[in-house]
């Protein structure tokens, strides 16, 4: 709270309740601090980290002197105008040095349990703080303890807290199980036939369309022999507990000079994240294991994660793989069939990606990445567009695609990387089928991670992520606001 609220008599008790003066710095100054920070990330290092000791008196400083110089008129009034912003950019310094320097004591006083559990209760404190700090004048009422300072701070927690988990806890798990409930019934593919509905995936013409005896397609190498499929159980899906871990979706690491793009990364970036989920205990999964423990009803261990690349492109071997190598972590690779040892020939004719060429990893890197404990997933046999394909062409993304890669590397290739994110729900049916395990996209519209197997959620990151940004999409409160931002938008068929 403001020091002008604990000091009316500088301007009248008009003023420091309803200026818009107690809120505006605030706000510009979190706004800059950002900004700052995904900017200038070299400039807020080198003020927080490399020159720590001056920086932190600095700050508790601009903390204090709005407190000391409002005892004095003279110096008070020159504080109203510019109090709390100094305020504010005192606790921003300390915010900034805990973000570049999460090893210092700063950093691990934020994240003690009962600070992360007044952070859970936030928004329930921002509704009732209100009845509980404000006079009791106000209301017709005498002097009551719970109303006065500092008690009525414990009142508020108190009341907070049954609120949440009282009241609000439950009511989102019972809207979860009642979305939940009323999407089933279109997820749950038919247990009597596998097939595609005819309507959406076989053309009106019947020399495409397969004996209706014969569930095959009459291409012979569309489809994997029958033991490979390994097709789950039409309610396997089910069965699934509701999980909600991180999965990261990277596309290209670029060596420094190297223009960055939407799909792109600084390596120095990328190392710096990857260094996070090193030093702060985060364990990186494959989706073999995800899967193994999804359906032995387990889920994974807290501070799980995975990590996923599109398109196998060279700077991953070159630049991401190190990276990863040298702190000892996982990583999933999508491949493109079609372009083992090809170029992003998807982009050709996008006016901005179309300008780099990607050179993508031929056999030999493919192989020596999967000796790094690289896993190998499908991106589609030519890069297409799952809505735009013709029948032929989504049953080759996804049937050949898949069965040329594991000819080529012996490998299972369970998962498949949806290409652009997009899919329709029928295709559910097809990669069954097909043998995969699940399907990820970044336009998943479920209520969880992992409530529906071939629509995965992902989350992108870019290199407008700064190291703040990277942290918060790793949260579980993330991952629910993505949840449910995308529920019911159909994101995924546009």
């Amino acid at each position: 709270m403001s020091y002008l609220h604990w000091h009316p008599s500088i301007l009248g008790p008009a003023f420091t309740q309803y200026s818009f003066l107690n809120y505006c710095d605030s706000l510009a100054v979190g706004c800059a601090s950002a900004i700052l920070l995904a900017r200038k990330p070299g400039l807020v290092e080198w003020a927080c980290k490399t020159h720590f000791l001056q920086s932190t008196p600095i700050a508790i400083l601009l903390i204090l002197t709005p407190y000391i110089l409002c005892n004095f008129f003279i110096f008070g009034i020159i504080t109203v105008p510019l109090g709390n912003a100094m305020q504010g950019w005192g606790f921003a310094i300390l915010l900034l040095q805990s973000v570049i320097s999460p090893e210092r004591r700063f950093y691990r006083m934020l994240n003690w349990p009962w600070v992360c559990q007044i952070g859970i209760l936030s928004y329930s404190i921002y509704i009732w703080q209100q009845i509980f700090c404000t006079k009791p004048e106000t209301f017709g009422l005498g002097s009551v303890w719970w109303m006065s300072y500092p008690s009525w701070l414990l009142a508020v927690i108190v009341v907070a807290a049954i609120s949440y988990y009282g009241l609000e806890k439950p009511m989102l798990k019972l809207r979860d199980r009642f979305r939940d409930f009323n999407r089933k019934p279109k997820l749950r593919p038919p247990t009597s036939d596998l097939r595609p509905p005819t309507s959406d995936l076989r053309p009106p013409t019947s020399d495409l369309r397969p004996p209706t005896s014969d569930i095959r397609h009459p291409t012979s190498d569309i489809r994997p022999p029958t033991s490979d499929l390994r097709p789950p159980t039409p309610s396997m899906s089910d069965t699934w507990p509701a999980v909600n871990l991180p999965i990261l979706a990277y596309h290209y690491i670029d060596a420094p000079g190297i223009p960055v793009t939407s799909y792109s990364m600084p390596v120095r970036q990328f190392a710096c994240q990857m260094e996070f989920l090193r030093s702060h205990g985060y364990r990186t999964l494959s989706f073999s294991e995800l899967y193994e423990m999804l359906n032995a009803g387990r889920k994974p261990p807290p501070k799980s994660v995975i990590i996923t690349f599109d398109d196998a492109t060279k700077c991953f071997r070159e630049l991401a793989l190190p990276e990863l190598v040298s702190r000892g972590l996982k990583a999933t690779v999508f491949l493109v069939a079609a372009e083992i040892g090809g170029f992003n020939r998807w982009d050709s004719a996008h006016p901005v990606h179309g300008k780099f060429r990607r050179e993508l990893m031929d056999e030999d890197d493919i192989r020596e990445i999967v000796a790094n404990r690289i896993e190998l997933g499908v991106h589609g046999y030519a890069h297409r567009n799952f809505l735009k394909c013709t029948p032929d062409e989504l049953l080759e993304e996804i049937f050949t695609a898949r069965n040329e890669l594991i000819s080529r590397f012996s490998q299972p290739f369970d998962t498949l990387a949806y290409p652009y994110g997009r899919y329709r729900d029928s295709h559910y049916q097809l990669l069954q089928q097909a043998g995969y395990n699940g399907a990820v996209s970044t336009f998943s519209t479920h209520s969880s991670v992992t409530s529906q197997r071939y629509s995965i959620s992902r989350i992108s990151i870019s290199d407008g992520d700064s190291l703040l940004r990277f942290r918060l999409k790793l949260s579980k409160l993330y991952l629910r606001y993505s949840a449910f931002r995308n529920r019911g938008s159909k994101a995924h068929e546009r």
